[in-house]
């Protein structure tokens, strides 16, 4: 989303100023950042479902652990944090589970990207409070 904001802001600027005020480093600048960009994404993407497989071949340990690694290494996903709160909510451990679905709205507002993750976010929060109520 935000190599498209990008590409949009630079096309923008183009046309509002003559092509001769655009020069080549510019552009190859701007490309350049973009392909990192994605780049980046595609690594998290790969992140993201290598910690889905840990959790659903129920590798708990490893699971957590790779998933705080690269939490870490801000990963910010919406995938990473649904299926940490899985892995705790599996285990009981609301309390991590709570905090882990805070760090991913705080995640998802850093990266610009509020939508539906962290309404769902704080969908699970509450229903973690209504289980813990019943305990």
């Amino acid at each position: 989303m935000q190599s498209f904001k990008r590409i949009v802001n630079y096309l923008t600027n183009i046309k509002q100023h003559s092509k001769k005020s655009a020069t080549n480093s510019t552009t190859e600048k701007v490309f350049t950042e973009i392909e990192m960009d994605d780049r980046r994404i595609e690594q998290y993407q790969i992140e993201c479902r290598k910690l889905y497989d840990l959790w659903r071949n129920k590798n708990y340990i490893a699971a957590e652990s790779y998933g705080k690694k690269i939490i870490d290494h801000d990963n910010w996903l919406p995938g990473v944090f649904d299926t940490m709160a899985k892995l705790y909510r599996r285990q009981k451990r609301y309390n991590e589970e709570i905090q882990i679905l805070e760090i991913g709205i705080q995640a998802q507002k850093r990266h610009h990207n509020p939508g539906v993750a962290s309404r769902n976010f704080q969908e699970r929060i509450e229903r973690v409070y209504e289980l813990q109520s019943k305990e």
